[in-house]
């Protein structure tokens, strides 16, 4: 009895240090579910939260005029021709002071659970796509050249680019081999994006679709410190440079974009509070007797030299000849951030508003999670 072996007590130890395994092993995959499904759904409302953003957007850039929608009733024409006229001017002002207002700026919106039934926040940045040079319409694919237009060159406004962008890229002309990448393409571009397979363009890689410099959640003391910092290191954007979305090789001069205003060299806009701003906008628009009737030469300075801060003789002689004297804004970038807990979900939509037998319409027509 005293010389048989022990095997029960190594079979007990076995049985212990296994179990002991299990044990610790579904300990920590349980903690780790625990930790992780809670940021799982974060991360989803967080999401619902930034798609949000798009409502808000079309919400603000949907005028509803009811000269979009045909009545049946035309029993005086010419006075109906009038009034659609008066409202045509009303909608194009009224869509200029909401353009002017939130531009390249953040909107930020506190929910809380009290009234929205949830604790988040949702941060919007509306940009204009008219405001960027399309690629597209200033190269011709087929020809392998620049596009030639009866009123300036295309290839000197390149080379303008390539000089004007140095301070933002290190003395680097930027565009000095773009030519050549063009060259080997036989079909326009379907996003800006593809600009950068040519490697010309690498210090873009890190900066390619614009995000206002100063955070969202911050006071508005803040943001002037953090914008006033910013300033001596502004970044062009490669997005908010080009596009391939517009029909026009031409800039709406009244929405020219972030990137394109440092190679203008006009400074970003310091007010004091938004109401003031909005106000000064306000009454700057009512001035204007009819966007379509403006003539840049004559009315640069009386209208769009309060807002850039610059006159029309210090404007770039290579640029004058492709702004345009229309105001029609079709296509719209918003970016928009939801942040709920420590998860921030970021999107971008780009938007397109059309006339239809209905009215007007907004559709989103890209959109990219990044």
């Amino acid at each position: 009895m005293k010389n048989r072996p022990g095997f029960i007590l190594m079979i007990v130890m076995m049985v212990l240090a296994i179990s002991t395994i299990v044990v610790t092993q579904i300990f920590y995959q349980g903690h780790l579910y625990n930790m992780f499904i809670p940021v799982m759904i974060e991360k989803e409302k967080a999401r619902k939260i930034a798609l949000a953003g798009v409502s808000v957007a079309v919400a603000q850039l949907s005028l509803h005029d009811t000269f979009l929608v045909k009545s049946p009733d035309t029993e005086d024409k010419k006075n109906d021709s009038k009034d659609e006229k008066k409202e045509k001017i009303a909608y194009a002002k009224n869509l200029l002071k909401t353009l002017l207002f939130v531009q390249d700026r953040w909107q930020t919106f506190i929910l809380t659970y009290d009234a929205d039934g949830i604790d988040a926040q949702l941060d919007v940045c509306i940009s204009c796509e008219d405001g960027k040079l399309n690629i597209n319409e200033m190269y011709d694919f087929k020809k392998h050249t620049f596009a030639q237009t009866p009123f300036a060159s295309t290839k000197d406004f390149f080379e303008f680019l390539g000089t004007s962008t140095k301070p933002f890229t290190k003395n680097k002309n930027m565009f000095e081999g773009l030519e050549e990448f063009l060259k080997k393409r036989e079909e326009p571009l379907l996003e800006v994006t593809q600009l950068l397979q040519g490697k010309n363009l690498d210090e873009f890689k890190d900066f390619i679709f614009y995000v206002p410099k100063e955070e969202p959640s911050t006071t508005p003391q803040e943001k002037q410190e953090v914008k006033e910092q910013n300033d001596k290191k502004q970044k062009l954007y490669l997005a908010d440079l080009f596009t391939v979305e517009t029909k026009t090789h031409r800039l709406n001069p009244w929405a020219l974009s972030h990137s394109l205003k440092l190679i203008l060299k006009i400074k970003p806009r310091n007010f004091i509070t938004e109401e003031s701003y909005k106000k000064e906008i306000e009454e700057l628009v009512e001035k204007i007797p009819s966007l379509d009737e403006i003539a840049l030469s004559r009315d640069w300075d009386t209208y769009l030299k309060p807002i850039y801060k610059i006159d029309f003789q210090s404007l770039p002689k290579e640029v004058v000849p492709f702004l345009s004297t229309k105001f029609e804004p079709r296509l719209f970038s918003v970016l928009c951030y939801g942040k709920v807990g420590h998860i921030t979900q970021k999107l971008l939509v780009l938007l397109e508003r059309m006339r239809t037998k209905e009215g007007e319409s907004i559709s989103v027509k890209k959109m990219y999670w990044l």
